[in-house]
């Protein structure tokens, strides 16, 4: 379950990343911090969840 959820955490960056190198899209510095404020509350939830917990 954990790595569904970093996968899940990561996907707006990965998405960005391909838009970037195949379709040549530019990220304005906003949407940048929004893929990272994404990423870091996907990192933390995945973090704090308990470790017995499904």
């Amino acid at each position: 379950m954990r790595s569904f959820g970093v996968l899940l955490a990561l996907s707006p960056a990965v998405a960005a990343g391909i838009g970037f190198l195949s379709l040549h899209e530019r990220l304005t510095a906003r949407q940048l911090c929004a893929v990272a404020l994404v990423v870091l509350a996907g990192a933390w939830s995945v973090r704090r969840a308990a470790p017995g917990s499904p």
